[in-house]
């Protein structure tokens, strides 16, 4: 994992409520660091934060259920939005006989910006390419409050399970396709024709400007090499294309709304069709 945790979350928040200048509720409140007093957000009175209080607990319970461990903590925009990582430390995890080392990824916003996000990641531990899957384990709007109990941590666990397999199932499926340069260069072209392209070039002193499309290109060439001319190593050269050629700031560990996970998808789309 390239992400740097941290060990725990030592502050939480706190709602204020909001009133005009005459002392008359404005039916809105603040959401604000306990530790430095800072504004995350102001919402609407319907809005139910999740503190960082019952995040963790939902993590302690998940630890509970089995081979899940915490692994660390991210913040980001000043603590506007939090993320849990939880390393599933199962001995038997494999795809197409490949190790992997696989997290369960929670995310939480306190300004609205983000539902409460529940999903996996996986990563091939031979060379860390990572894939994050966009069907998430849970998610839900800031609306109603969410109850964290030992049933609701053996309900995400049992979620966990079904999107687990149904990745190595269709992980089993992409290595039984052959492909061919035909199509390698048409997933290259599907990719880069995106309307969502990642549009940077790597430029060294020594050497010319290297475009997405060679990178891209150059990242399948290596998978295929070692995993086999299937649609597995076709897929993989997009992960490692997203896993180590991306701008760090495009490629966050976890990241299921960022230029990666969306490269992914996408090439997930177009081998599972060939």
């Amino acid at each position: 994992m390239k992400t740097k945790l941290l060990p725990s979350l030592d502050w939480d928040i706190k709602v204020q409520p909001l009133k005009t200048i005459t002392g008359i509720s404005a039916n809105r409140k603040a959401i604000m660091r306990t530790d430095n007093g800072s504004v995350l957000g102001v919402m609407s009175n319907r809005y139910k934060p999740l503190s960082n209080s019952r995040l963790i607990k939902l993590c302690t319970l998940i630890e509970r259920t089995g081979n899940f461990r915490i692994e660390g903590y991210s913040t980001f925009r000043n603590g506007k939005v939090v993320m849990a990582f939880m390393r599933n430390y199962d001995p038997k995890l494999n795809i197409n006989g490949y190790n992997l080392s696989e997290y369960l990824l929670l995310g939480n916003s306190h300004d609205g910006s983000k539902r409460i996000f529940i999903g996996s990641s996986q990563n091939l531990v031979r060379c860390e390419n990572q894939f994050t899957s966009t069907s998430p384990v849970f998610q839900k709007k800031h609306l109603g409050d969410v109850e964290i109990n030992s049933s609701f941590a053996e309900a995400i666990k049992s979620e966990y399970e079904k999107e687990r397999l149904s990745i190595y199932a269709k992980m089993k499926h992409l290595r039984e396709k052959s492909i061919n340069e035909e199509i390698i260069g048409r997933l290259v072209r599907y990719l880069i024709r995106s309307d969502r392209t990642i549009s940077h070039e790597r430029f060294n002193s020594e050497v010319k400007p290297i475009k997405p499309i060679d990178l891209i290109t150059q990242s399948i060439r290596r998978e295929i090499a070692e995993l086999g001319q299937n649609a597995f190593g076709l897929f993989n050269g997009v992960t490692w294309y997203t896993s180590h050629e991306l701008p760090r700031n495009q490629n966050n560990f976890g990241n299921v709304n960022g230029a990666a996970s969306y490269l992914n998808e996408r090439a997930l789309e177009f081998c599972m069709e060939l």
